[in-house]
């Protein structure tokens, strides 16, 4: 199967982009391994999320 992402919404996820994301103090932020998939730079985005998770409770599902 081929999945032509190129020019995607999702082909456009970054790293950076975990920074805006908890600008807004989510409750919740919920990601699937679908997210990380999608590219390089989208998987690379996942990882930066729980790095810089505030310290507090959560909950993760594998």
């Amino acid at each position: 199967m081929r999945y032509w992402r190129a020019g995607s919404a999702a082909s456009t996820l970054r790293p950076a982009d975990a920074a805006e994301v908890w600008r807004w103090r989510p409750r919740l932020v919920h990601t699937t391994g679908i997210t990380a998939v999608l590219s390089h730079t989208a998987r690379d985005l996942v990882w930066e999320l729980f790095e810089q998770a505030p310290p507090r409770p959560c909950a993760a599902s594998t």
